[in-house]
């Protein structure tokens, strides 16, 4: 293959990638933001953190993928985000493939403005694909480690160092005197023993493999010789600037290139050298998704190894491609175009800000890029998201491995709440599949003192299984955005008839007869709602579409927690059932669908409803499935 340099948003070029390279790569290395908070470095590094830990997410989600069953991904950090990093990688790639955190020395002089401590190192955490099968190579032996090795005797084997003949485990048949050549008897240090027994001495002494030092008068030592010992070391987690070079180093090579001072803190040609040696072999692929000035490429080209690098910043051509040729490697640069970039998508230029909205995409990125505009503007969000039921019968991919589900639903639960104003709440709907792994997760989100209800919808159809009691009910988790919001209280009419307490309502042939306003605008709404049936029992409302939701329960939901013009926000948007509820009650209202009967469902479904709105196609930010 062709090695490539692409200019690019990294998140979407990887997803055009994986195709093509999925468990193809047998090397990440990524050196991402730190989230200093410097404005100063060629690209953003101020960040609050959990949106960090979001921007890194997806990415190393995908990442993994890449990897092939014996890839690893050494990602470098500071102390900023190392924690936080660690147990994210925990995550994604599961904690019993972490293989070590490397401490790399990554400058040597003090910063003697520091307030504190002057900073000296970095980490590299470092995870395998599948630890059980990954193994580092060894370290190629140095000339200062083989300069040990003297040959003080002569020995035809050659170069050999002496090594401690006596061990701390104590045997008691490996405790004895030694006589020396020069009659000299030693014993072995306090609280240690010889490390092998008499009979095993004489072998040794007889193979001129014991050294007496050259009176014959020593504490005996054992000769290793430097032909016998192995020829790779094997790697230690401590990283010396001596070793692998630092930012300085770094920088000389960019300065010596010609490239400048854009970089604050490059990394060296020796340090990504020795992470290419450890995990790779010749002809192997080496990826790297924040390739900055190159150095990844460099060093996997001067060691043979395949690379794709991932920039989108702009000095990608002013910087890195041309140190990449200066260097004498070969690749193909290409311009990621496949998809708009942040700053080309943009509203309709007769966008007004209380246009109701419909847009095809992906709702995570679509999110992303309305935050700016609607942030702490909604007041309400109904979500119905996929159930993980392993269901195949809906128009979606309703089957995760509980992980994956609750790691797609944090990141979009954590966007949903910066939507939300003061006073805003979320009403999100699920079953017994995932509602009580989905409570802990909201708790931690939206913090479980904003609890307010779980709604248990009892809803009819098909008995089901005979197996089990029939399950005929929904939950919806009811959480505000902060310490109050809106709420307005529903009453249901009393029925008219005996209530259990033996008090009149209504007359017995079921015509209205209140004794008093109070009885007559009825009970208070409790969290058991029994009275409102599935789509089944209105047929007039019925598309065909599995899981559609009756529009008189949105109704419901969406008159509790807004008031007329408020805006009503739906990112599984589905057959559009939010959007009518909302348009009935005069609220404003975005959806966000990227299936494709958004187009053939919800849009004409909605339109037909009367509801006046701005259809958008934002398919391209990133176009995949739920999966």
């Amino acid at each position: 293959m062709d090695n490539l340099i692409i200019k690019g948003e990294n998140l979407l070029v990887l997803q055009s990638l994986l195709p093509k390279f999925e468990m193809r790569v047998r090397l990440i290395y990524t050196d991402p933001p730190y989230n200093t908070g410097r404005k100063s470095l060629g690209y953003v590094d101020r960040f609050r953190h959990d949106e960090w830990s979001e921007f890194m997410r997806p990415r190393l989600e995908l990442a993994r993928r890449f990897l092939s069953n014996d890839g690893s991904i050494w990602i470098s950090i500071d102390d900023g985000e190392q924690a936080y990093l660690k147990v994210l990688c925990d995550e994604v790639f599961d904690r019993e493939n972490f293989v070590s955190t490397i401490v790399w020395e990554k400058k040597y002089s003090p910063q003697n403005d520091a307030r504190w401590f002057s900073d000296s190192h970095d980490y590299i955490l470092v995870y395998a694909r599948d630890k059980s099968i990954w193994r580092p190579n060894s370290l190629p032996r140095t000339e200062k480690m083989n300069a040990r090795y003297k040959n003080r005797d002569d020995d035809p084997r050659g170069a050999w160092m002496a090594s401690d003949l006596s061990v701390r485990t104590y045997v008691a048949a490996c405790d004895y005197p030694i006589t020396t050549p020069s009659g000299r008897i030693v014993e072995p240090p306090q609280g240690r023993c010889w490390g092998v027994t008499r009979e095993r001495l004489e072998e040794l002494i007889a193979d001129n493999r014991i050294w007496f030092g050259e009176r014959g008068d020593r504490i005996p030592t054992l000769k290793r010789f430097l032909s016998e010992v192995r020829q790779g070391v094997v790697p230690k987690t401590m990283w010396f600037r001596a070793e692998v070079g630092d930012n300085v180093e770094a920088k000389r090579e960019l300065k010596a290139a010609g490239l400048g001072k854009v970089f604050m803190t490059p990394k060296p040609e020796r340090l990504l050298k020795r992470i290419i040696e450890l995990s790779t072999v010749e002809g192997d692929l080496v990826m790297d998704f924040f390739a900055g000035s190159g150095t990844t490429a460099v060093a996997a080209s001067k060691l043979n190894r395949q690379f794709i690098l991932i920039e989108r910043e702009d000095y990608v051509e002013s910087i890195t491609v041309k140190r990449l040729q200066s260097s004498g490697a070969s690749f193909i640069f290409q311009q990621f175009q496949d998809a708009p970039s942040d700053q080309s998508i943009e509203m309709p230029r007769n966008f007004r800000a209380d246009d109701n909205l419909i847009i095809k995409g992906e709702n995570s990125r679509v999110l992303e890029r309305l935050l700016p505009k609607f942030e702490s503007k909604v007041k309400l969000i109904y979500i119905d998201p996929p159930y993980n039921t392993g269901s195949t019968a809906f128009a979606y991919n309703d089957r995760f491995e509980r992980d994956a589900w609750l790691n797609f639903m944090r990141r979009r639960l954590k966007l949903a709440r910066q939507f939300l104003s003061d006073d805003g709440s979320i009403f999100v709907q699920v079953d017994f599949h995932e509602v009580h792994y989905l409570k802990v997760l909201m708790d931690g989100i939206f913090g479980e003192e904003n609890f307010r209800n779980d709604i248990v919808w009892c809803y009819t159809g098909p008995s089901g299984s005979s197996k089990f009691l029939p399950r005929k009910h929904d939950n919806i988790l009811y959480y505000a955005r902060g310490g109050e919001c809106e709420f307005h209280m529903p009453y249901v009419r009393h029925k008219s008839g005996v209530h259990n307490t033996g008090q009149v309502f209504g007359s017995a042939d079921g015509k209205a007869n209140f004794k008093s306003a109070a009885e007559a605008r009825g009970k208070k709404l409790e969290d058991w709602w029994i009275d409102i049936s599935s789509t089944d029992r209105y047929r007039s409302e019925a598309i065909g579409f599995a899981g559609q939701k009756p529009v008189r329960l949105l109704e419901r939901i969406i008159a509790i927690g807004t008031g007329e013009g408020d805006l009503v926000m739906d990112f599984f948007a589905g057959s559009g059932t939010t959007a009518i509820a909302a348009h009935n009650l005069n609220r404003r209202f975005i959806l966000v669908e990227q299936m494709d009967y958004i187009e053939s469902i919800t849009v004409p479904r909605v339109r037909n409803a009367g509801a006046d709105f701005v259809y958008l196609n934002w398919e391209g930010i990133l176009n995949v499935r739920y999966d």
